[in-house]
């Protein structure tokens, strides 16, 4: 394996980690919304109407999910395409974690995630080739599936162990967040200044 694959595979494991940190950071500590997982807030919006409660907390960061895709498209040809959502990313994981804790903060907290984890879903979506989800698991397990079937067993060797790589990075969140709280996704931030550092040499 040439050494650029290397710094890739390890890039999309560092992408996976900071995907699998921001659904723990958002759900445990910025009033249990998904940052990156909008099917959850769907759900969680809709069962808040059928309460009689409009919640901007599960509804807006969907909005802002559709608007990072939809920034993401208009982007994706330009020059600093990656460099850009990399740099964006570092800033939004950077500001949130000195937000204060509140209902309006924690939407404008949750809302900025989910913006820049939209580019981040739109922007790094590939590993070595193949077609990998670094800020949720459900598609992976279906490409695992496929590739079990049509017996690929380098894609299944590969999504296996991204899938497995985003519980882990689920279990090592949860104790950091505990730990440290609400600036936690500041000191993670950093993971993505390493990432830029990495695709520098790839």
């Amino acid at each position: 394996m040439k050494k650029e694959q290397i710094l890739e595979i390890i890039c999309t494991f560092l992408f996976t980690f900071c995907g699998a940190f921001c659904n723990v950071y958002t759900f445990l500590l910025r009033g249990g919304v998904f940052g990156n997982m909008q099917t959850g807030n769907m759900i969680k919006f809709c069962l808040s109407l059928t309460e009689g409660k409009f919640e901007p907390l599960y509804i807006f960061p969907i909005l802002c999910f559709l608007l990072g895709c939809i920034f993401a498209a208009l982007i994706r040809k330009t020059k600093f395409y990656s460099k850009a959502s990399l740099i964006m990313l570092l800033i939004a994981y950077c500001i949130c974690g000195f937000l204060p804790n509140n209902y309006l903060l924690n939407t404008i907290c949750v809302c900025f995630l989910s913006f820049v984890g939209s580019i981040q879903f739109q922007a790094f979506n590939r590993c070595l080739g193949h077609y990998c989800t670094t800020t949720m698991s459900t598609n992976n397990m279906r490409l695992l599936a496929d590739s079990i079937v049509e017996k690929k067993y380098f894609r299944v060797i590969l999504f296996s162990t991204v899938i497995l790589f985003f519980m882990v990075s689920l279990t090592i969140s949860i104790f950091i967040v505990k730990s440290i709280g609400e600036v936690s996704i500041s000191i993670i931030s950093m993971t993505y200044v390493a990432i830029f550092v990495i695709q520098c040499f790839i």
